[in-house]
């Protein structure tokens, strides 16, 4: 079901689901499952994309490309790079050079940081891989490809779930959920969640322009309403094009999604709950080098839901990287 072949190395891990008694007991639901990330390469479900992008660009024989982020995606994109032989260098924002956690400036393997507001990293990325001739991979179909992968092992692991919950920066994440669903129901899937489903959507609220363009039915978001913070809350959650998206959310995700924001306090609020709950699931989430995960639960445990609801929540986290064996 996916577009190519994965020539070599080795796939992504497993994710794990688990049910928590204790978020069901919190929210009054039939069942809560945690979707978890964490044991995937680099502990994000950004694994997905990268080893579907990074397979791609060596069936094309492309042997040296560039990738930007604040982070996460470009930890998954080294990964999975160094295992299927594509050179690949890096670009960040100077402010997040401390998630790659000292990966070295190599001459085949180039790290760069890039100063300058958030909101201007994606262009200033794009101009340094110009003016280096790098082959540099922006948003593209195949970014959705390996996302589309959350849907199957959802479907496969508790298919009664009919609320999806995690955070966004962009939004490809749901995007290529819904693409996993579409290809269910084109092979005659359509018990439960591939029938049946809706979204619970968080943004923190100093990176919430998606969220507040839902919220006022708008197609298109104001630059006044990108809020993009020196310093914020969770740095990978920062999203410099969210326009790109939007409509595409607005077409593609079913009735009844919610897109929300959550303050820095809320996350505070319900941190004790969220701590624990990924204690007795036995996840490994750091808050203090990745809070999404704390984000998507503080959202929901804000939220009012029917006691029928039966809920998967993605949790997602980062660990300093470690070159493929």
């Amino acid at each position: 079901m996916l577009p190519v072949k994965i020539l070599g190395g080795q796939p992504a891990a497993t994710d794990e689901v688990r049910r928590s008694a204790l978020l069901e007991k919190m929210l009054g639901v039939q069942s809560v499952w945690l979707v978890d990330a964490t044991g995937l390469a680099t502990g994000t479900f950004k694994d997905y994309e990268a080893i579907v992008i990074m397979a791609m660009a060596a069936e094309l024989n492309l042997d040296f490309v560039s990738v930007h982020s604040t982070g996460n995606t470009v930890l998954a994109y080294r990964h999975y790079a160094e295992e299927l032989g594509v050179r690949c260098a890096i670009i960040v924002p100077a402010a997040n050079m401390s998630k790659l956690d000292g990966l070295p400036d190599l001459t085949d393997w180039p790290v760069v940081a890039v100063d300058g507001p958030y909101k201007q990293f994606s262009a200033i990325a794009r101009s340094v891989a110009a003016e280096r001739g790098w082959h540099h991979l922006a948003p593209l179909p195949w970014k959705l490809e390996g996302k589309a992968a959350l849907a199957w092992m959802i479907y496969e692991n508790c298919p009664q779930v009919d609320l999806i919950v995690q955070t966004i920066a962009g939004g490809f994440g749901p995007l290529g959920m819904e693409l996993g669903f579409r290809r269910l129901a084109a092979v005659g899937e359509f018990y439960g969640v591939a029938s049946r489903r809706r979204y619970l959507l968080l943004q923190p609220s100093d990176a919430d322009g998606i969220a507040r363009a839902w919220r006022k039915g708008s197609s298109r978001i104001e630059p006044c309403d990108i809020p993009l913070p020196e310093l914020p809350f969770e740095p990978t959650l920062q999203s410099a094009n969210p326009n790109t998206t939007l409509p595409h959310l607005r077409r593609n995700l079913p009735r009844g999604t919610r897109i929300g924001s959550v303050s820095e306090s809320l996350v505070a609020k319900h941190y004790p709950t969220a701590h624990r709950a990924f204690l007795e699931a036995d996840i490994p989430v750091s808050y203090e080098r990745e809070k999404s995960a704390y984000i998507a639960l503080a959202g929901l445990l804000e939220a009012r839901l029917e006691p029928t609801s039966n809920v998967a929540v993605i949790v997602t986290g980062s660990r300093p990287f470690r070159a493929p064996r």
